[in-house]
């Protein structure tokens, strides 16, 4: 495909998947526990002690513990990385990728040790090291389809994050 796609393409993607999974594997199941939509920036400071809507799974999150597919996402909807997390520990995960946080002068998270930083492009590198992304999850049961899920959306189109860190092995 020459274009990168949206969230929203993926998301349509795996429901059509799902469907077709379900008539061969019984309790087949993916379920977006949050609304992309509904998630702040990972940078936004002040959501960080708001349960409801954190930006990455804690302890206590409705995704924290679950296995499935994660995705990071520009303010447009680009999907630019798609993971997997199958041991039911999506919230390390998530967190191995981008580092420990550091509370920038202006109050907001900034991720200087992130994993992306040595393969992205400047404009990627910036959007990571501010925190200009949100980050999606959808469920996936059970958890040993997880991987499948994840080769197949990549297949739809393979976002440039894991283009990069494909190359950089």
């Amino acid at each position: 495909m020459g274009q990168e796609l949206n969230y929203s393409n993926y998301i349509s993607a795996l429901k059509g998947f799902e469907a077709y999974l379900k008539d061969n594997i019984a309790d087949f199941l993916v379920s977006e526990l949050v609304p992309i939509a509904q998630k702040p920036l990972i940078c936004d400071w002040n959501y960080w002690s708001d349960e409801g809507k954190l930006a990455i799974p804690e302890p206590g999150t409705p995704e924290h513990s679950k296995s499935g597919v994660y995705f990071f996402v520009r303010e447009n909807g680009e999907t630019i990385y798609i993971g997997k997390a199958s041991k039911d520990n999506s919230h390390h995960r998530i967190w191995s990728h981008l580092g420990v946080p550091v509370k920038s002068i202006n109050s907001s998270h900034i991720f200087p040790n992130s994993r992306f930083i040595n393969c992205s492009s400047e404009t990627t590198k910036h959007e990571v090291t501010k925190g200009l992304l949100r980050v999606g999850f959808v469920e996936v049961k059970p958890s040993n389809a997880t991987s499948l899920v994840e080769v197949f959306l990549q297949t739809l189109e393979l976002p440039v994050l894991c283009k990069r860190l494909a190359n950089s092995r």
